[in-house]
């Protein structure tokens, strides 16, 4: 474990200066500091943004001290009635704010700073390396990484958290899948109910898109021998944006049947367990991996339950 570490290090040392110098500097030079930009999702404060970013922030403290400063910016687009001026504002603040400074990586986590970095790193940050994490295979198993990008990632898996719920409860015969209702989580949610309908054996009880209100009212209700999925929520019926984790505490608070998560976050907040995402390692993975240019390195998730 510690010569596969010290490896994983000096990937990312190579990935970030091309390499550090194999003698020590003169006493009186100054440290050569590497400079990472962090770009995460939604608003400050979102707990899956929040727990990747100290993921990302650990291992690369960590690993190289003070010999690396970090910059971390939150794009958060699709919400706004016009997503393409909200870009273009984004560009010009970032364009005044770093217009100078060089960027030896840039790690994007999840989709939507994914999205944005590839449709703006040549014009603000030109031939920067690009480091994407917290992204599903599935959505871009056909994709191609252009040059200076490297994709770590990730399979929310719902076969596994289904069959950890059947190990837990074996007379589960219903799964009560719960979600938002923006439209860029309506085709995860879809991939979800199909894959559950593919177990075989399960019926699917929809409550995909509900009020809050109205959703709480429900699950408070749910027959027997059902399980509760969490699939990620952002926005509610009503158009009110919830984080995905208070809403599983409030479920799970009312609920008469249990909670199962594809991520921790919701350990601790109600939820039973399943076949779970830490977001934390998947921070740790893009800081100190470097997968082979142009691979994909899906990241699967071990069960864990509670």
């Amino acid at each position: 474990m510690r010569n596969r570490k010290h490896l994983c290090a000096l990937s990312l040392a190579l990935l970030l200066l091309g390499a550090w110098p194999a003698t020590a500097a003169p006493a009186q030079a100054p440290v050569e500091q590497a400079s990472v930009l962090i770009l995460l999702p939604g608003q400050p404060g979102s707990p899956p943004a929040s727990a990747i970013a100290s993921g990302i922030r650990e291992a690369l403290l960590t690993e190289f001290a003070f010999r690396v400063s970090i910059e971390m910016e939150h794009v958060d687009i699709a919400r706004f009635p016009s997503p393409e001026v909200e870009e273009r504002r984004l560009r010009t603040l970032y364009g005044a704010k770093y217009g100078t400074q060089h960027f030896d990586m840039i790690v994007a986590a999840f989709p939507e700073p994914f999205q944005f970095v590839l449709r703006a790193r040549d014009e603000l940050w030109p031939g920067a390396r690009v480091v994407v994490c917290g992204v599903d295979e599935r959505r871009i198993h056909d994709w191609t990484p252009p040059p200076g990008f490297a994709v770590l990632t990730v399979r929310f898996d719902v076969v596994g958290t289904v069959r950890a719920a059947q190990a837990l409860l074996p007379d589960t015969r219903h799964v009560a899948l719960i979600g938002g209702a923006g439209p860029a989580e309506q085709a995860y949610h879809d991939r979800i109910r199909q894959t559950i309908l593919a177990v075989g054996g399960l019926d699917v009880i929809d409550l995909m898109k509900l009020p809050i209100a109205d959703l709480l009212a429900r699950v408070s209700s749910l027959p027997e021998h059902t399980v509760i999925l969490e699939s990620g929520f952002e926005v509610d019926g009503a158009g009110r944006r919830f984080s995905g984790v208070d809403v599983v505490h409030q479920v799970s608070d009312v609920a008469n049947r249990p909670v199962f998560s594809l991520n921790s976050l919701g350990l601790g907040r109600g939820v039973v367990g399943g076949s779970m995402i830490d977001f934390e390692d998947v921070g740790r993975d893009a800081a100190i991996r470097r997968p082979p240019a142009g691979a994909l390195a899906p990241r699967r998730a071990a069960p864990s339950r509670r």
